[in-house]
């Protein structure tokens, strides 16, 4: 089963690096051929993966946004330090069920 999986692997590699191989040489004839479209090329591409960096920048973000929500977040007021904040949460009280013992499941959740 190794032996299949790293001929495999081989394969895979070998295709990558025949692709990387041709790249190079379709961008120095482009380059060639045309520099300043070439340039322009260029620079499309970077701001394309710019714009997707960003992209992904704003999901974690906002990952950890929503991981962060429940009764123990506060969002930061601005203008105030992050440690009084932390000494002012508060929950509001809300009646208990009758039979529900869960006192965190209602404050907030």
């Amino acid at each position: 089963m190794n032996r299949w999986l790293d001929e495999v692997r081989a394969q895979r590699q070998a295709w990558q690096e025949r692709r990387r191989v041709t790249k190079e040489a379709i961008d120095a004839r482009r380059r060639w051929i045309d520099p300043w479209g070439a340039a322009q090329h260029q620079a499309r591409e970077k701001e394309t993966q710019r714009r997707r960096e960003a992209f992904h920048d704003q999901i974690a973000r906002e990952r950890q946004a929503f991981r962060e929500q429940g009764p123990w977040f506060v969002p930061p007021v601005p203008g105030e330090e992050p440690e009084a904040q932390a000494n002012t949460l508060d929950f509001p009280a809300y009646p208990p069920l009758p039979g529900w013992d869960n006192r965190w499941y209602y404050r907030g959740y």
